[in-house]
């Protein structure tokens, strides 16, 4: 049953709504005549759980809180079959996981296949200026590695000048010797 209450709220399968919306009970559906897999959204009030699907029961985005190996994470599924391969995944504490559904870093990228590469960085044209790349302990902090838009990668340089830059920080602890076409690096302190 369907009721328009005098603030205007619609109500289906409750006689109550508290939202311009409530649904008690159901799912809302969205279909075309031409699709076979056609779309839903899901909200589970006594779990959760929230998910969006397909009527083949694919899952491609959700959050199941009656699941406990899904507990307090957003995932998002692809593939052919149900529930599909978990493409990314966001847990509670903000980790990103990429290829992975238990990320162990803020972000975690892992190849599917050992021929896949993991992540690619791109800068937005040719003419790049930017780092491509760096690396920080903290947002304020200077970066401890870059990577330049030439390729270039500086250690304890944000300035690389060359394929490889090693800047000292304090005292040396590094010797460098070549033996034919090797480059030796030796820790002077040991």
């Amino acid at each position: 049953a369907m009721i328009i209450d005098n603030a205007g709220n619609v109500g289906i399968g409750t006689t109550s709504p508290v939202e311009k919306l409530h649904i008690k009970d159901g799912a809302i559906r969205f279909e075309d005549n031409v699709d076979t897999l056609r779309g839903k959204i899901r909200v589970d009030n006594s779990n959760s759980d929230f998910y969006f699907e397909n009527t083949a029961g694919r899952t491609v985005i959700g959050s199941f809180h009656s699941d406990p190996t899904n507990w307090s994470k957003i995932f998002f599924n692809v593939g052919a079959t149900s529930p599909g391969a978990t493409a990314m995944t966001i847990l509670n504490t903000g980790s990103v996981g990429i290829g992975t559904t238990s990320p162990g870093a803020a972000l975690e990228v892992k190849a599917g296949a050992d021929a896949t590469i993991p992540a690619i960085i791109e800068g937005n044209s040719a003419t790049q200026s930017a780092n491509l790349l760096q690396i920080k302990k903290n947002s304020g902090a200077t970066p401890l590695v870059v990577v330049d838009s030439s390729g270039q990668v500086g250690i304890g340089t944000t300035s690389p000048t060359a394929e490889l830059t090693i800047a000292r920080i304090s005292a040396p602890r590094y010797v460098t010797t070549l033996d034919g076409a090797n480059v030796y690096l030796k820790d002077t302190a040991g």
